[in-house]
């Protein structure tokens, strides 16, 4: 599980795997937290160590390898699917308005949710 959070890390994923990829590196060094782990998908061939002149020379650079990539792929939950009222609420509770939900449900954001 920490190795999945490793790699989802990584590639800058949610904790569900989601999101876009924007980055694919991790840094660690020998006795660091996550450094076995590291190792260990090295070893398991979903990472690559990678030397950088920018770090330290105790630290290490690691790129997901693409079949990194489709583990974190394989290991995605499926998506639940929302209502049209969970979507409604949902932005609701993203939005700091000053509304109470029930003034909110007359605004046009709430009926442009489909």
């Amino acid at each position: 599980m920490k190795q999945l959070h490793i790699l989802r890390h990584s590639l800058g994923l949610d904790d569900n795997g989601r999101g876009n990829q924007y980055r694919n590196y991790y840094v660690c060094g020998p006795g660091s937290d996550g450094w076995i782990d590291c190792l260990d998908l090295c070893h398991a061939g979903h990472m690559q160590p990678r030397r950088s002149q920018l770090l330290p020379e105790s630290e290490t650079c690691f790129v997901v390898t693409e079949a990194g990539k489709a583990a974190v792929e394989a290991a995605k939950p499926p998506q639940i699917k929302t209502t049209r009222s969970q979507r409604r609420m949902q932005l609701f509770r993203s939005l700091d308005c000053g509304l109470s939900f029930r003034e909110f449900l007359k605004t046009s954001w709430a009926k442009g949710v489909k």
